[in-house]
């Protein structure tokens, strides 16, 4: 009921505020482990069907992937993007190999419930002209923009596993 969507929406708003402010010293030796529990909770409260709690979440994987890519990937770069193949590819960090598994859940969940951007219909105006009309939900066009943002991260952290799980997906359309 209410109670316990509003209780599921404070849970999820602390653990990512915490994890968010905190993220630094629990990322310690000592509470590596504490850390991967809480976002594995995350990872389970992302896949609640509820709008303004899969925002939330969102907004926190948001904030970890921009994190992980602007600190381990940009900084560690030496070479052009375009020289990275498959013979020479990016090696990973220990702080992104610690987050890994957590982020193989986050980049499938993301795909499995990506918010269509804005719906276009195709109608006859009243002149008897075919014309594009744009139906903007402005909230689902936002959070089809971080989710997107989210994924290109993802991506530039592991393109592989990304190609893995879309890959999969367009498989089963098929």
């Amino acid at each position: 009921g209410d109670q316990g969507e509003e209780f599921v929406q404070r849970l999820t708003l602390m653990l990512s505020t915490i994890l968010k402010t905190h993220l630094p010293i629990l990322e310690t030796q000592e509470l590596v482990w504490f850390l991967i529990q809480g976002l594995q909770y995350l990872v389970h409260i992302s896949e609640v069907d509820d709008d303004e709690i899969f925002k939330i979440c969102t907004e926190y994987w948001n904030f970890l992937a921009d994190d992980l890519y602007h600190k381990e990937v940009q900084l560690q770069r030496p070479m052009p993007t375009l020289m990275l193949t498959a013979a020479n590819p990016l090696q990973q960090s220990p702080r992104l190999q610690t987050y890994s598994p957590i982020l193989a859940q986050v980049r499938r969940l993301l795909i499995e419930r990506m918010p269509k951007p804005e719906e276009v219909l195709v109608v006859e105006d009243e002149n008897g002209e075919v014309v594009k009309e744009h139906l903007k939900d402005v909230e689902v066009v936002a959070l089809h923009k971080t989710v997107r943002e989210t994924l290109v991260y993802l991506t530039h952290l592991d393109h592989q596993k990304t190609e893995e799980v879309m890959i999969e997906k367009l498989g089963l359309q098929v």
